[in-house]
């Protein structure tokens, strides 16, 4: 897959505002979900689309359950950040991203984001699984049966509690090249309770196996695991993917 940016996309590469929730309090994202959510909207337009099923996401779910070297997001600690650098990030932008990351929670009685970055309970970690095959045997043996299809792969542990506010992700740019417009989310599992959002898809509806087409850098979306346990997903980049952004004189 390859393609050439036009000029006017010049200005994705630089740091993404909140979209329809720009000056809005972070909460109506939720608040206001039933009103934003478009069903007419489908594909690349909803940013949000269904992609694949992998049956043996359960055998996936023991392996990551038994993983005990996460590199957990919020330590300042080099050789923590070093170890999830494959995302295409640098080892610099992910220790910087760790020293100033905040925690936040989800009052479902107040309906708003709460601010708990004293308590320092990271909720949120990573793993790249090549890095440690002799943990993660199955998810290993997947990518290699479809890298063709996806590289970069990076797990998602969400523990108890976690979410991921609303967001849209920057466009990771090295040289002329983009590292992609799209990500690839695998569900490993999905506790009951847990909530996914993308505008204006809405709920996507996971269920452990699917593998949704995320387009993260244009729909703002948002995460909620107010359940009481785990949630494992894998974050992967489309395989063979070109896009650069032309010379301007």
């Amino acid at each position: 897959m390859e393609q050439n940016s036009s000029l006017a996309d010049q200005e994705d590469y630089v740091k993404k505002d909140m979209g329809p929730f720009q000056g809005r309090p972070l909460e109506d994202f939720w608040n206001y979900i039933d009103e934003w959510t478009d069903k007419s909207i489908i594909g690349r337009d909803a940013h949000a689309e269904y992609h694949d099923h992998v049956p043996n996401h359960e055998e996936m779910y023991q392996e990551c359950l038994n993983f005990d070297e996460w590199a957990w997001e919020g330590d300042r600690d080099a050789s923590n950040a070093a170890r999830i650098t494959g995302t295409g990030q640098s080892f610099e932008e992910v220790l910087n991203r760790f020293a100033n990351n905040r925690i936040m929670r989800w009052n479902e009685e107040k309906k708003i984001f709460e601010d708990v970055t004293h308590l320092r309970q990271w909720p949120r970690a990573f793993a790249i699984p090549y890095e440690y095959p002799e943990s993660f045997p199955t998810i290993c043996k997947f990518l290699d049966e479809n890298k063709h299809q996806y590289t970069k792969p990076v797990i998602s542990r969400m523990g108890p509690g976690a979410v991921i506010i609303p967001h849209r992700h920057n466009l990771i740019r090295r040289e002329n090249r983009i590292l992609g417009r799209m990500l690839y989310n695998m569900c490993i599992n999905f506790p009951e309770g847990c909530k996914f959002a993308m505008h204006p898809f809405g709920v996507i509806p996971y269920k452990a196996g699917d593998i949704y087409r995320l387009w993260v850098h244009e729909g703002v979306h948002s995460v909620i695991n107010n359940t009481d346990k785990d949630r494992f997903h894998i974050m992967l980049r489309p395989a063979n993917y070109r896009e650069y952004v032309p010379e301007v004189s």
